[in-house]
């Protein structure tokens, strides 16, 4: 993603010879266009035994990152996002929310010009497949 002169990246580490160890998300940014980044940082809220579908960053106001995730567990897919927060461009990850969207595909998120995050996709139900749309000012403030 690039957002303010800045190129950020995330990626989680995969490990597929050992099931025993978490996948960490991980984060890094280049202030000088990919020449040059910063040594990864590990966002541990987001780190998992049983991994995750989709790894979506948002860059808001004020320097404010968040990165989004679809959580899993040992049944399967619960229907809730998990996101991270960070104030500081990505140095640390201190805030974690879930919120629980329903069984969710393709989550996508993005701030508006007034700094509200949007989190949205669809989720499927016995009724079929729905959208669904969150407008949060309080976990990202």
């Amino acid at each position: 993603m690039v957002a303010n002169g800045r190129i950020y990246a995330v990626w989680r580490e995969h490990t597929y010879k050992d099931n025993e160890r978490p996948l960490d998300v991980h984060f890094c940014r280049s202030g000088d266009g990919g020449a040059t980044w910063n040594e990864p940082v590990t966002v541990g809220g987001l780190s998992t035994m049983q991994g995750s579908l989709s790894l979506v960053l948002a860059s808001g106001p004020n320097g404010r990152l968040v990165i989004a995730q679809d959580v899993r567990d040992e049944g399967g897919f619960t229907g809730e996002v998990q996101l991270a927060i960070s104030r500081d461009q990505g140095q640390t990850w201190p805030k974690i929310v879930r919120y629980s969207t329903g069984s969710l595909i393709d989550p996508a998120m993005a701030f508006t010009n007034d700094g509200t995050l949007v989190l949205a996709g669809s989720a499927r139900s016995q009724d079929g497949v729905r959208p669904w749309v969150i407008h949060s000012r309080v976990a990202v403030e």
